[in-house]
């Protein structure tokens, strides 16, 4: 068996591949084992980099979830104030 690591556009490792036999691609590199650690690096001149990847991008919350956090949040308020009057 042979394994391979699976490279996009900008040569990040998006999968790994074990296949039966010998494969000639350019987006497709030649590695010793099932190794995952690689998904997400950069394979560049022979080298295996580090990429940074960016902070995702939280998604924006629906009426209905802003209601409900909104409620949650003034009900927590308002047993802080209870709380504190004793």
């Amino acid at each position: 068996m042979f394994y391979y690591a699976q490279l996009d556009a900008n040569n990040i490792c998006v999968g790994i591949s074990q296949l039966a036999g010998i494969i000639d691609a350019e987006n497709m590199i030649a590695i010793g084992s099932m190794d995952g650690d690689l998904i997400g690096k950069r394979y560049y001149k022979g080298v295996w980099e580090d990429v940074l990847q960016p902070e995702p991008t939280p998604l924006p919350l629906s009426p209905t979830e802003q209601a409900i956090l909104q409620t949650a949040i003034n009900t927590e308020y308002m047993m802080s104030l209870m709380e504190v009057k004793g």
